[in-house]
């Protein structure tokens, strides 16, 4: 099975049902009130006056998030067709493109700063993409990602209870199969820790600053069970990384 394709297929078919998810701030709490704010966090420093590409921006969310930094530029980009329709609709003024992270349309140092919100699971080789990003950035760039954090990608629910676990096999870059909605299985890899720094190292980067995701404090009464859960481990990993 050819993943991204997969994924490209998935996402345009349930790209209507997953904006309107993400708008409703309970059934999109994992994004809005955990993993947004902390790429917001790693990137708000480096969006002023800057050119910013947006890599895996989806249906537009987080624009709005970037917008009130303003930014010189943005510019988005995604593999799904059937979310980028939507994002064109939100922001007219904005040039959103298709097609992968490791081969993009964008010049040589183009950009002041690359954010990627939950990307890079979806691919396999990483590698191929970090080299990318350091192409289209300019000297001293930074990029800054989010991605499922790999303690999580190999846990499972011990006696079904949502406070205890058993870890699986770490050491591998398998995929795995995981639910976004009814009806939306996605495809993921595991990528440890290792892999994701010295990848992005022995790709030309240094790397500035990484964060393991909990709830924003005043969220709990958003989605209590939800932030109940996410407060005992990280799901989700932030890094800051800056060209060198």
């Amino acid at each position: 099975m050819n993943s991204q394709r997969y994924i490209k297929n998935t996402y345009d078919k349930f790209a209507k049902d997953y904006h309107i998810k993400r708008e409703d701030k309970v059934k999109g709490f994992w994004n809005e009130f955990i993993e947004n704010p902390a790429l917001l966090d790693l990137s708000k420093q480096h969006l002023k006056n800057k050119s910013i590409l947006e890599l895996g921006c989806g249906s537009g969310m987080f624009i709005k998030k970037i917008l009130k930094y303003k930014p010189k530029m943005i510019t988005g980009y995604d593999l799904s067709e059937g979310l980028l329709k939507i994002a064109r609709e939100k922001y007219p003024e904005i040039k959103f493109y298709q097609g992968s992270a490791d081969k993009t349309p964008f010049g040589k140092n183009q950009f002041d700063t690359v954010i990627s919100g939950l990307t890079l699971h979806y691919i396999k080789n990483l590698i191929p993409v970090f080299i990318e990003v350091k192409r289209i950035l300019k000297k001293n760039g930074f990029f800054i990602f989010t991605i499922h954090h790999p303690m999580m990608e190999i846990t499972e629910k011990f006696q079904k209870t949502d406070t205890e676990y058993l870890l699986k096999s770490y050491n591998h870059n398998n995929d795995y199969k995981w639910k976004m909605m009814d009806g939306m299985e996605l495809i993921s890899y595991h990528h440890t820790f290792e892999y994701l720094i010295n990848g992005l190292i022995k790709s030309g980067f240094v790397l500035e600053e990484i964060k393991e995701t909990y709830p924003t404090k005043n969220s709990k009464k958003i989605n209590p069970i939800d932030f109940e859960k996410a407060s005992k481990y990280p799901f989700f990993l932030a890094i800051k990384a800056k060209k060198s």
